[in-house]
């Protein structure tokens, strides 16, 4: 099968056209690609992406910080030629609000990202109330500390920002950097 042949659309389900155009690209094209597509088919045909999980590739080799930094603006994370900068957003007085951490904010982002794939579009409603949003990602509201966790971390992640560089060395000599925001 040729990079830019697609299987059969009995194999892998109906596949939107902005899927299909664009999976072939990013997916190398083996037969690792084909079970991609053919998984990705299916779920998609079978209305099951309330069940996918969707992450950034960069966020995945330079994760979010697992605990607390210290009083910090910034907060720096390298894994090879990736690089992490979160900056903390300010409140109404000038104030850090805080980096996101902890598995909390991961699993947040998780399913802020997943909700604007699945609805494709940029702005996402998280619900009515606090308590509603927490059902909706698998939190237990009456659990413990889970409502101010939630907030807490929904407040640090929405009011920071995230840039990641990609940094690689160019044949001659010198580096190219690239940014994403």
């Amino acid at each position: 099968m040729s990079s830019e042949e697609l299987p059969p659309d009995e194999e892998w389900g109906s596949l939107p056209d902005d899927l299909r155009d664009v999976l072939p690209k990013v997916i190398n094209p083996t037969e690792q690609r084909d079970r991609m597509l053919r998984f990705v088919g299916r779920a998609v045909a079978a209305h099951e992406l309330d069940d996918l999980a969707f992450q950034a590739r960069q966020l995945i080799q330079t994760t979010l910080p697992h605990r607390n930094p210290p009083a910090a603006d910034i907060y720096v994370r390298k894994n090879g030629n990736a690089s992490l900068l979160i900056q903390s957003g300010r409140d109404k007085d000038g104030n850090h609000i805080g980096i996101p951490y902890g598995a909390t904010a991961r699993l947040l982002l998780s399913f802020i990202t997943r909700e604007a794939i699945r609805k494709h579009q940029r702005h996402i409603t998280l619900g009515s109330t606090l308590t509603e949003f927490c059902r909706e990602v698998g939190l237990d509201p009456t659990h413990g500390k889970t409502m101010k966790t939630v907030r807490e971390q929904l407040r640090r992640l929405l009011s920071c920002s995230i840039v990641f560089i990609s940094t690689r060395e160019m044949e001659g000599g010198g580096y190219e950097e690239r940014l994403d925001r």
